[in-house]
């Protein structure tokens, strides 16, 4: 993982359900995300992968905006994602070596042609952030 400047963190401690696979949480959570997103930017990712957003670009690529990772204990579920809002795409490709096991919409694509921001749709980290939080609420409830 690389994390820099105009990378939105969600990190998320939920209580736990045992009677939830991983799958369902990434998808209760991608409930929220989802919304907040086309609130604040005006595009609308899709689920794929495991737990990841992606959006589908102009030439109908399908380009990661988020990857996630989550832990299921006795004691909670954590859930980790970083949603790129600012580009730093340039800092994956130096930095990260082609992941060992990937989902089938990367289609063996490097980061650059993989992955894309949310800035390029005219996102701002803050108003991004605001409307996560303005819907999380319901999420943490559940």
């Amino acid at each position: 993982v690389v994390l820099a400047p105009g990378m939105l963190v969600v990190a998320l401690r939920l209580p736990v359900r045992p009677e939830l696979a991983a799958d369902c949480w990434f998808g209760r959570v991608n409930a929220v995300l989802v919304p907040a997103i086309e609130a604040s930017v005006g595009v609308s990712p899709v689920c794929r992968g495991h737990g990841d957003l992606a959006l589908v670009c102009a030439d109908g690529a399908e380009r990661k905006i988020l990857g996630t990772s989550l832990r299921q204990t006795s004691r909670g579920v954590y859930y980790l994602g970083v949603l790129l809002i600012d580009d730093a795409i340039a800092l994956m490709q130096r930095y990260l070596a082609p992941p060992s096991r990937q989902p089938d919409y990367r289609a063996g694509r490097g980061h650059s042609a993989f992955c894309t921001s949310l800035g390029a749709n005219g996102a701002e980290l803050s108003a991004v952030a605001d409307a996560i939080r303005a819907r999380s609420g319901a999420l943490l409830a559940s």
